[in-house]
C-alpha cells in the first residue's frame, strides 16, 4: 500500500513556505524561502516573480527528497498566497514587470476614478462588496494603463501570485473566487468578473483567469517539472485559494453568525 502525502503552499510575502501532510493531516516536514521586497518609490512595494518560482523549486525540491526517503509518495499540491498582488505576463508566460503588491500605495488616484466612474462607494460596495482600496488589483492595472502603457498594452494575462505559481507548475491560467473576490474586479452577486469594472480598465475577462472553484484540480505538473523535482508525471495541482480565507477556514470560520 503507497503512503500518500500531499504538499501545501504559501506564496507569502515574506517567504515560500511548504509544508507536507500525510492523509491523517499530520505534518511531516516543512520548508521555507525567504522572499526580498522591494520599494523603488516611497509607498511603493514590488516583488520579483521570479523569485518566487526559484523558492517554490527550492521548497518543493525539499519536502520531494524528504518524501522519497520516507517512501511516501506525493499525490497533489495546493497553494494559497497573498492576495491582490498584480502579475502581468505575457504570451510565453514571462513576467512584464515586478509584482505590485497588495501593500503598495501608489493607487489612489486610480481608484478614486474607478470608484467615481462606477457610480460612487454605493455601487462599488453592492458590486464587489468592498469599496475600490488601493490594496486591491483593479487600481494596479489601471495605473499601469496610465504609467506603463506598454507594459499593459504587452500584457497577455493579469494574475495573482499563486495563479502565477499554479501556472508555472501545470501550463494551465485559472484563478478561483476567494482570490478573485479580492481584486475589485469580481461581482460578488454573479460570482463571475464585472465588465462595467474592466470597461473601466480598458480590459476584457480574456485578460484575465477563468475562475474555478477553489477544490478544482488545475492541471498536473509538467514533465519538465516532474522530472526536476523526482515528483510522478500524476501529481495534481489544485487551485488553492486566497491566503486570508485558507486561514479563515483553517481556523473554523466557515459559516457567518
Amino acid at each position: 500500500m503507497e503512503n500518500i502525502c500531499v504538499v501545501g503552499l504559501d506564496i507569502g510575502t515574506t517567504s515560500i513556505k511548504g509544508i507536507l501532510v500525510d492523509e491523517a493531516g499530520k505534518v511531516l516536514e516543512r520548508a521555507e524561502y525567504p522572499i526580498k521586497l522591494v520599494a523603488p518609490n516611497p509607498g511603493w512595494a514590488e516583488e520579483n516573480p521570479e523569485d518566487w518560482w526559484n523558492g517554490t523549486l527550492i521548497v518543493l525540491k525539499k519536502l520531494s527528497t524528504f518524501a522519497k526517503e520516507q517512501n511516501l509518495k506525493i499525490r497533489a499540491i495546493s497553494t494559497s498566497g497573498q492576495m491582490h498582488s498584480l502579475v502581468a505576463i505575457d504570451k510565453d508566460g514571462n513576467p512584464l514587470h515586478n509584482s505590485i503588491l497588495w501593500c503598495d500605495q501608489r493607487t489612489s488616484a486610480e481608484c478614486d476614478e474607478i470608484t467615481q466612474k462606477i457610480g460612487g462607494r454605493k455601487t462599488a460596495l453592492e458590486i464587489t462588496g468592498n469599496p475600490i482600496l488601493t490594496g486591491f488589483t483593479a487600481g494596479k492595472i489601471l495605473w499601469l494603463l496610465k504609467h506603463e502603457p506598454e507594459i499593459f498594452h504587452k500584457t497577455y494575462k493579469f494574475l495573482l501570485p499563486k495563479d502565477f505559481i499554479n501556472f508555472k507548475m501545470t501550463n494551465e491560467i485559472v484563478t478561483e473566487h476567494s482570490d478573485a473576490s479580492g481584486t475589485a474586479m469580481y461581482d460578488v452577486r454573479t460570482r463571475s468578473w464585472s465588465n462595467t469594472i474592466l470597461g473601466i480598465l480598458n480590459i476584457d475577462d480574456s485578460k484575465l483567469p477563468k475562475i474555478v472553484n477553489s477544490n478544482s484540480i488545475v492541471g498536473t505538473i509538467s514533465h519538465k517539472i516532474a522530472s526536476e523535482l523526482n515528483l510522478e508525471n500524476n501529481t495534481i495541482v489544485v487551485a488553492g485559494g486566497a491566503d486570508n480565507a485558507c486561514a479563515a477556514l483553517g481556523i473554523g470560520v466557515t459559516v457567518p453568525d
